[in-house]
């Protein structure tokens, strides 16, 4: 079975990423207070566990791929943190810089090599990656040595992964 790729140029594609649906993006500009209080336990605790992993206590640099509307850079900044949120669409990083985030509207692959992290998180992100390779590279490329790559991608095998596979 081959699956065909979406070659519509959006906002929320590029040369080596897929597109990103409306509604994904609409649930980005459109969040509760609730969904907003959820993520900043989230960052909360990911601070946490960066620091415990890296053996050191923030401020730490942290890149986010794919960030959105920043919805962890709340967290991550209030943590004490450096915080860098990257997206391609700008509807969702006009969002988040209008709460004050450091969010920047780009590629990632077009971002400046010297820049280093000691954290790169990305989630729901690599599998809309065309080229995964290229990809990685560069996130190498950014990783401070001894930094920390964290990433996930979604398991429609989960039990959390229950809803997708009802709604088909």
């Amino acid at each position: 079975m081959t699956t065909q790729f979406p070659t519509t140029r959006t906002s929320s594609s590029s040369e080596i990423s897929t597109l990103t649906t409306e509604q994904f993006t609409s649930s980005l500009l459109n969040q509760t207070d609730a969904v907003r209080a959820r993520q900043d336990v989230m960052a909360a605790r990911r601070s946490e566990t960066y620091e415990r992993l890296l053996a050191r206590r923030a401020p730490l640099r942290i890149l986010e791929i794919g960030c959105g509307s920043g919805g962890l850079g709340r967290g991550f900044t209030e943590a004490g943190h450096d915080y860098t949120g990257l997206d391609i669409d700008p509807r969702p990083i006009s969002d988040g810089v209008s709460q004050g985030l450091n969010l920047i509207n780009l590629d990632f692959m077009d971002f400046d090599t010297e820049n280093r992290f000691d954290v790169i998180t990305f989630s729901q992100v690599l599998e809309h990656i065309l080229r995964p390779k290229d990809f990685m590279s560069k996130v190498w490329s950014h990783l401070k040595s001894g930094g920390l790559i964290h990433l996930d991608v979604p398991n429609h095998h989960a039990l959390a992964g229950v809803p997708s596979r009802l709604r088909g």
